[in-house]
């Protein structure tokens, strides 16, 4: 394990990578960091301070300057951000003027931290400075190399309380198979499992569990990137912040601040995994079928299209959501770009306008949800358009329409030997035809929804329907399909024969008694971002429809005064 966690160290490309997992080990070594690193500002040659209690119970001011990669010569004393100049600054600078009364009388134990190893051409030099600096009980001096780091990681992040043996083979085996593109992580969610819904239900150990999954997701998306495989580790962070919410609504912990403030850093590393993932996936967006590469039959291409609109909404949504609360993380300049790559994929891949599967209206929903939260009005009526016209076609003729299920080989059977019966059968249910009608009214694409309507004998085949949360629906939300456990759904839906009267038909569904809304929920309440269209995504839950309606319903009122 220990090894495991000095590879992972050794391939941390950014100082902020190292300077978040401090910490993190600091405070599961009961050392409360009271500064933490700052890009581009100077405090007096300190990246954190610490403070806690030494090995003896001594009160202790910790003082750490942090450093990625092996310290060699010119790292130890060349140009301002050399270290010696650090050590230099806090004995002249920080120890004068930056300890406040309270820490006067503490041990001040100043802290060499690295990924990598003293090169020897520099221990000597390393050395001396030490020795000739160190007063005894009052200031003292420790390096704590890459070994170092891992021990303590493996001993307070890593430890029998947290991870039984099971679960640290269930690590190992998921970190040999998280390059491979069909795997399903299932020794992580094992692992996750027992780390988030085992645990006593106290916050402490919350928090701690909250700690451990962190570094455990980082180390499995570090191993993945070697491997080019981003997917998995996107699909794992998801999970995490999904089960995690569970931990905390189950035991009733969204007021405790510290336990929140844990999780966020599962947001934290999902806005950083985002990044790295949209990275990757922009250039063969903005490329004539330039994500077939990934697959070779046509069935699999769509389902790699919708998959990859749905994670890119989802990233898009995300930035938009935290603009104003973590600009450096997210902004509406990056939500368009995210909007315009997801646009560039629909128009270079024509398959974008025939899903495969009803619930790919999942998909559909999330990116149209973006496009109207910035009002990119023409990329969504272009797409809508070509969906409702290839919809009322393959439906018409029996063939290529979204199939009813989630079957991959009920879809290939019917593509291979087409018969009445099997048609009949995969297209008894449609939440994709009321979906891009309903999404028709918030678009004002009248002529659409009218071509939809007249190709109505279409559909006299298929029961349309949608299905609402209730109020016991958080209950299922972030473990599993919510749909098949709680909610109810609307069915059959009948498409009135003009918008104006479908208009007033969701105006008073959205004023209803029976509406539950999004804003009852636990994570919406305490600002947590997403997490119901997270779970859609991932659990294959329906988009709740209010993320359309209530366009509908405020447009009509307009409309009405």
């Amino acid at each position: 394990m220990r090894l495991l966690i000095r590879e992972y160290l050794e391939m941390l490309k950014e100082s902020g990578e190292f300077d978040r997992l401090i910490p993190e080990l600091l405070l599961a070594m009961k050392i409360a960091p009271i500064s933490k690193a700052q890009v581009g500002v100077r405090q007096g040659g300190v990246d954190i301070a610490a403070v806690g209690k030494t090995k003896n119970g001594q009160d202790c001011l910790f003082l750490f300057v942090l450093k990625r990669g092996n310290i060699g010569r010119n790292d130890w004393d060349s140009g301002p951000t050399a270290i010696r100049q650090s050590l230099n600054e806090i004995k002249d600078t920080y120890l004068s003027n930056w300890v406040s009364l309270k820490h006067k009388d503490f041990i001040k134990k100043i802290i060499i931290s690295t990924t990598g190893d003293i090169k020897q051409d520099t221990k000597p030099n390393l050395d001396g400075y030490i020795k000739e600096n160190t007063v005894e009980a009052k200031l003292e001096y420790e390096i704590w190399n890459g070994d170092t780091v891992a021990l303590l990681i493996e001993e307070h992040l890593f430890n029998e309380h947290l991870l039984s043996d099971e679960s640290k083979s269930d690590f190992r085996k998921a970190l040999s198979l998280i390059g491979e593109t069909e795997y399903d992580l299932s020794h992580f969610y094992k692992l996750l499992k027992h780390l988030l819904f085992q645990a006593n239900e106290k916050p402490k150990n919350i928090i701690k569990a909250f700690r451990t999954t962190n570094l455990i997701i980082n180390i499995l998306f570090h191993w993945a990137a070697t491997s080019g495989n981003l997917k998995s580790p996107m699909f794992a962070i998801e999970r995490s912040m999904l089960w995690g919410w569970e931990a905390i609504r189950k035991n009733e912990l969204s007021e405790n601040k510290l336990v929140i403030e844990s999780y966020i850093n599962l947001i934290i590393s999902y806005a950083r995994f985002s990044h790295v993932y949209f990275a990757k996936l922009q250039p063969h967006c903005c490329m004539k079928d330039g994500l077939s590469t990934y697959s070779s039959e046509s069935v699999l291409i769509t389902e790699n299209i919708f998959e990859q609109i749905g994670i890119l909404s989802l990233i898009g949504l995300f930035q938009l959501t935290l603009k104003g609360f973590a600009p450096n993380l997210a902004s509406e300049e990056n939500a368009k770009i995210v909007a315009d790559t997801i646009n560039a994929l629909i128009i270079n891949n024509p398959c974008s306008g025939s899903p495969c599967y009803d619930n790919h209206s999942i998909e559909i929903s999330l990116a149209l949800v973006l496009f109207s939260e910035l009002n990119h009005q023409q990329e969504a009526k272009e797409w809508l358009q070509d969906l409702i016209s290839r919809a009322t076609y393959t439906f018409g003729v029996g063939r290529n329409f979204p199939i009813c299920n989630d079957s991959f080989d009920d879809l290939v059977e019917f593509y291979v030997s087409p018969s009445e019966e099997k048609r009949k059968q995969l297209m008894e249910i449609s939440t994709f035809i009321p979906t891009i009608a309903e999404w028709a009214l918030v678009f004002n694409l009248d002529e659409s929804y009218n071509f939809l309507i007249s190709h109505k004998e279409t559909f006299k085949d298929t029961c349309m329907q949608l299905w609402y949360p209730d109020e016991s629906t958080e209950q299922f939300l972030y473990s599993g399909p919510a749909q098949y456990e709680t909610g109810s759904s609307e069915a059959p839906i009948t498409l009135p024969d003009d918008t104006a009267t479908f208009k007033k038909q969701i105006y008073n569904l959205t004023k209803s008694n029976q509406y539950e809304v999004l804003e009852n929920m636990s994570f919406y309440k305490c600002g947590i971002p997403l997490l119901d269209l997270i779970a859609s995504r991932h659990y294959r839950t329906p988009v709740h429809p209010q993320y359309w309606q209530e366009i509908i319903s405020r447009n009509y009122e307009s409309e009405l005064n």
